[in-house]
């Protein structure tokens, strides 16, 4: 993680995610752990619709980010992942519609139904690609929820790690859907982009890289590693609403009853799914109800290591420290990112000489494991 001094007076602030901003936000909880008061994770975007049909934000995230980490050595030890992600969102969509069809036929044992997964799909972009997607097609005009999707994953690896194939907990699942659906309380605002963004940027060292090695798990009952995964997403599944189309283009920035009066938005600049307009309309929002809101834009094409750049780092050390500053997406495109950084995985922030911490700036950053 990156620490900004502890000898800064910081002031109270809410953090603020919009769209692939969620992603960002979610670092900066990591970065700078102990500095925002209250936080909200917002992935609406204006036109759900059309973003569902041309981006995939996970295969997105993880495509830069093992770009990126294949020119470098530190960011490949930090994320211990494969150098090369090459899987579309459509096969990974593809192979979680053939499990379960598959797996529910009546006459289907787990180890078969699990070996209906495409080998070399990383289980990474599975995941993700799934919680990106509301609607997961099936071929023949159906659809399933894709978080609902995963969680008759974990229904159904707990029932053939309990049961070792019993088809009455077929019947009982089909009887509990409701309450699998249960966990995904509806409501405006949010949308699975958030939990995408949040998946991809946790999964540091996955255990189970692809789904080849997953469905060998399952087929050997081996499912520890992979039903703590799974689970792990259930308190996210919970806490964030499910996606709602809207039909309107008009919708109004959730505020927290706890926020504070300072609102630091961070949105990933001139992504094609929010345009800069919307996240400006998040910044209208907030400041319609009382709140000092203010934008930081990170380029297109840079929201991986959005934090490397250095004006967006003295942006948030500004922020943060109540002085004065402010950074624009061109300021950034112009800045020079700042690489080496990546090679200290070791290290904490740097000393000055006598000893006590330097300020936080364009060179005094340094990543630790």
């Amino acid at each position: 993680m990156w620490q900004i001094n502890k000898t800064h007076k910081t002031k109270p602030f809410t953090l603020y995610g919009i769209s692939y901003g969620t992603f960002l936000a979610q670092r900066f909880l990591r970065l700078f752990p102990a500095v925002a008061d209250s936080v909200v994770l917002d992935g609406a975007v204006a036109h759900p619709a059309t973003f569902n049909q041309t981006v995939s934000a996970a295969d997105e995230a993880f495509t830069n980010l093992m770009a990126f980490c294949d020119k470098h050595a530190g960011c490949r030890a930090a994320f211990n992942q494969s150098s090369s992600l090459t899987t579309t969102g459509s096969s990974t969509r593809a192979a979680a519609a053939q499990i379960i069809r598959t797996f529910d036929s009546a006459n289907t044992t787990c180890a078969q139904g699990f070996r209906t997964a495409m080998p070399g799909v990383p289980l990474a972009a599975f995941v993700g690609d799934n919680l990106a997607y509301p609607r997961i097609p099936f071929g023949n005009g159906s659809s399933v929820d894709g978080r609902g999707a995963l969680l008759a994953l974990l229904a159904r690896a707990n029932r053939c790690d309990a049961t070792k194939g019993d088809l009455a907990y077929m019947q009982l699942y089909g009887a509990s859907q409701q309450a699998l659906q249960a966990l995904m309380v509806p409501d405006k605002g949010q949308s699975d982009l958030l939990l995408a963004n949040i998946f991809a940027s946790e999964l540091a060292r996955p255990a189970v890289p692809t789904l080849q090695a997953f469905t060998l798990a399952v087929a050997q009952s081996s499912l520890t590693v992979l039903r703590t995964a799974l689970y792990q997403l259930v308190p996210l599944i919970r806490a964030w609403p499910k996606y709602t189309d809207t039909d309107d283009n008009s919708w109004e920035a959730p505020v927290p009853q706890n926020a504070r009066a300072k609102v630091l938005v961070l949105a990933g600049d001139l992504d094609p799914q929010t345009q800069l307009s919307q996240a400006q309309q998040v910044v209208a929002s907030l400041t319609a109800n009382g709140l000092s809101a203010e934008l930081l834009r990170v380029p297109s094409g840079s929201h991986a290591q959005g934090f490397l750049h250095p004006c967006a780092t003295d942006t948030i050390v500004g922020f943060v420290a109540a002085t004065a500053g402010s950074s624009s997406a061109a300021a950034c495109e112009r800045d020079v990112v700042d690489l080496s950084l990546l090679d200290s995985v070791a290290a904490g922030v740097p000393e000055s000489a006598g000893g006590r911490p330097r300020r936080l700036g364009r060179r005094h950053l340094a990543l630790r494991a």
